[in-house]
């Protein structure tokens, strides 16, 4: 195994929790509450250093997959990442997301949202680095097209999907599924709650990351 074809994976999940985690932060917050309140630069990084060693590795593995399974297709490639590291990670999520909510947190909820998290996070990767990959291959190999790339599979994955993202945060709380169809039925647009947060984090987080990933990338091939 040679540990430097994970170092590029790695970085993005590094700069993933310097740039996002507070944006993910406000999103949580409007997602469970529909407000957030600003308390300083500590409260909204409250809880990253787990978030972020898990990151790191979540993200070394899941590149790595996708890179190796893209070849023909690149939707492929981010499905399997995503399917992978998604069953690895659930418990983290759920720590991560209550401590972003100022909740207390028990060890039987560690169990909360398994099935809606691989949903997740397997649609999102697989939709995010597979438009990434396909846009990425149908222009100039410069770092500008990189990030554009980037930018334009970071943000519409949010605009596309956020119901799902939406449902495992309010699962990882506490809530069931009961109340969540109510508001499906009842009020359809709260599922995207936190959405614009998103997209507006797409754009500094991928014009950074994916121009470090691919430099690291042909650094290290």
């Amino acid at each position: 195994m040679n540990i430097y074809e994970y170092l590029p994976g790695a970085s993005i999940g590094f700069t993933k929790i310097l740039i996002g985690y507070p944006f993910e932060t406000v999103k949580n917050n409007y997602q469970y509450r529909g407000k957030f309140k600003y308390n300083g630069i500590l409260n909204i990084y409250k809880g990253c250093s787990i978030p972020l060693i898990i990151s790191v590795f979540k993200r070394s593995i899941q590149l790595n997959l996708y890179e190796k399974n893209s070849k023909k297709n690149t939707y492929y490639g981010g499905f399997i990442g995503g399917l992978f590291t998604s069953i690895l990670t659930n418990p983290f999520n759920v720590i991560k997301t209550n401590i972003q909510l100022n909740k207390k947190y028990k060890l039987y909820m560690l169990k909360n949202g398994n099935i809606i998290n691989i949903f997740r996070d397997t649609i999102f990767t697989t939709y995010y680095l597979g438009t990434y990959g396909y846009i990425k291959n149908k222009l100039p190999d410069k770092t500008i097209y990189h990030s554009f790339s980037g930018i334009v599979s970071g943000s519409t994955v949010w605009i596309l999907f956020s119901p799902f993202d939406y449902t495992r945060t309010l699962i990882y709380s506490g809530k069931d599924y009961k109340y969540i169809k109510n508001i499906t039925f009842n009020n359809p647009l709260k599922m995207w709650n936190g959405c614009s947060y998103m997209i507006i984090k797409s754009i500094p987080l991928n014009i950074l990351n994916m121009a470090i990933y691919e430099y690291l990338k042909k650094k290290l091939s």
